[in-house]
Formats: structure tokens, C-alpha cells, sequence
């Protein structure tokens, strides 16, 4: 999903091949090329009133992703003003309003692409991050709701939901959205290091202290003792795995800090890491290609306890 999906247009009707061509450029090219072919087909004159409006709201969505705000609402504007039911260019304005930070110009142009188009799901997801920016996190999560609801696929919609949920401090919940986002994008690296935050604030959280379940206790402790062995061969930096893991254990329950003690020490002892997922302690190669894995758990691990601490 982009922030705003293109037109599915044809070309333009009796012009030159040349304008024919930078049409087509604009519509399908990227960066300083694709402005410039937009740019020669305005200047051109002989496009029809559509695909004058197109054309608009294509050099529109480059100039917002050069960063070019005020030019990216210019031609925005200029499409909606030629195609006034147009629910991709009023997402884009609305997209560039949010990226200034005017959100409630922002939601009105979302709340007229929605109106336009009930199903146009990039007008829900914008939504809700002019929602979210205003602290409006339970119509961010319904915006996010409907966007997954029309298209089950979109990973970036299921990432945004659980954002939203961690937020309200819901980490099964959050999680569960952080796993189906990663199972539709095993590449998206911000689900990847965003569960691994909500991991370590549902194990920090004061809600979750009599129950964390017990495969986190046993993958958590079984992380750190991975790092503890991989810093003593020399494959990490020394001294960062233990006091981390103290820090960690002053935020849970005396008897959950057991269990990941426990976790820990039966770690050291397999030279291996429980998996959840498998529901099975997985061996781990003391190299350097295995404990460059285990130093982004540890990382992650630090971020997100660097997280808590910052909201507190």
C-alpha cells in the first residue's frame, strides 16, 4: 500500500507521442524524473481536463515524498480543484497537511475521501495518523480497524493498530498485530523491533507481573544468557547483557524474575534459546553470524526498556 494509489488511467487522448510519453513518466517514474515529465506535460497545454488532474496529483505525491510540502498541497489542490470528486488527491493534501502538522485540515480532507470513496483505504490508514498525532488513539485504532477490514493484507495498517494498542498499554493485543504484520511482511523491520518493545513493556508492565506466560520468561532469560555467552567469546561487546538484564528484572514480579532466572541459567546450560513459537529450547552456533542475531534481540531489548523510561 502507498500513500496514495495512482489513478488507473490511460493515456492521453490525440496528443503528440512526446506528450504521450511524459504522461506516461510521470505517472510511473520516480524522483526528479518523474516532476520533470509531469511538469513538461502541464506546461504542454493540450491535456484533457482528467488527465490534467492526474498529472497534478502525480507530481503532487513526488514533491511530498522530496519532503516539498508546500508545493506537494499546491498541486493537490490545483487536481481537486479540476477533479473535485477525487479521493487520492484529497488523501495526498491531506497527507502533506498532516506531515506540517495541520491536522484538523488533515482530517477534513481525509473525512471527504472517505466520503467520496467509503472504501478507499489509504484515506483510513492517513486517518489515523492524523488522529494518533492528535492523541485521539481509540478513532485511530477504528480508522485502522475499517483499513484492515478492506484490505487484510496491508502489513503497514496491522504494524499502525498495534502501535496504537501498545500505546493504551494492550500488549497482547499489540503483539498479536506485530505477528500478523510480520507474517505479511517478514521485512518489515519496524513490526520486527516494535514486538520486541512490546515485549519488554508487557514483561515491565506492573499488569502483566502474576502472569507472564511462561515461554516469554523462558525465550526472555534465554536471550540474555545467549548474549552473556556471546560477549564471553569475544562476539560482542562486553558488559552491556547483565546490567540490562538487572534493569529488566527491577520492573516485574519477584516470582517472574525466578522464571527468567531459571530461563537464563537453563540457557547457559543448553547453549540455546526457547522458542515460543516452537514451544522448544533451538540450539544457537556460538559465531559470529549467530550472536549477530542475538546482539538486535539484546538491542531491541534495550530500546524498548529505553522506551519505558523515557514515558515515565
Amino acid at each position: 500500500m502507498s500513500i496514495a494509489t495512482l489513478f488507473v488511467v490511460t493515456g492521453p487522448a490525440l496528443v503528440s507521442r512526446a506528450i504521450a510519453d511524459d504522461f506516461a513518466t510521470c505517472r510511473d517514474a520516480s524522483g526528479d524524473a518523474a516532476i520533470a515529465a509531469c511538469t513538461r506535460a502541464i506546461s504542454s497545454g493540450r491535456l484533457n481536463v482528467h488527465d490534467l488532474a492526474v498529472t497534478y496529483y502525480n507530481r503532487s505525491g513526488e514533491y511530498g515524498r522530496k519532503g516539498d510540502i508546500d508545493r506537494a498541497i499546491a498541486d493537490s489542490t490545483e487536481a481537486i480543484r479540476l477533479a473535485p470528486h477525487y479521493p487520492a488527491a484529497l488523501t495526498n493534501r491531506g497527507t502533506a497537511y498532516h506531515a506540517k502538522g495541520d491536522d484538523d485540515r488533515a482530517i477534513a480532507d481525509f473525512n471527504e475521501a472517505i466520503r467520496l470513496d467509503p472504501t478507499y483505504e489509504d484515506a483510513f490508514v492517513n486517518r489515523a495518523n492524523a488522529f494518533q498525532a492528535k492523541g485521539d488513539t481509540d478513532r485511530a485504532i477504528a480508522d485502522l480497524t475499517e483499513a484492515i477490514r478492506l484490505d487484510p493484507k496491508d502489513a503497514i495498517a496491522y504494524n499502525n493498530r498495534a502501535n496504537m494498542y501498545a500505546r493504551k498499554n494492550d500488549y497482547d493485543r499489540a503483539i498479536a498485530d506485530y505477528d500478523q504484520a510480520i507474517k505479511l511482511n517478514p521485512n518489515l523491520a519496524q513490526a520486527n523491533e516494535n514486538r520486541a518493545r512490546a515485549i519488554a513493556s508487557k514483561n515491565h508492565s506492573s499488569a502483566a507481573q502474576a502472569n507472564i506466560p511462561e515461554g516469554d520468561v523462558w525465550n526472555t532469560g534465554s536471550v540474555f544468557a545467549a548474549g552473556t555467552q556471546c560477549e564471553m567469546k569475544g562476539f560482542m561487546a562486553q558488559g552491556q547483557t547483565v546490567p540490562l538484564l538487572a534493569h529488566l528484572l527491577q520492573g516485574i514480579s519477584t516470582k517472574d524474575g525466578q522464571r527468567i532466572n531459571d530461563g537464563y541459567h537453563e540457557g547457559l546450560k543448553r547453549t540455546a534459546i526457547y522458542s515460543k513459537n516452537f514451544g522448544r529450547w533451538v540450539p544457537y552456533p556460538l559465531t559470529a553470524e549467530g550472536c549477530s542475531q542475538v546482539q538486535y534481540a539484546i538491542t531491541q531489548y534495550k530500546a524498548g526498556l529505553d522506551t519505558i523510561d523515557s514515558n515515565r
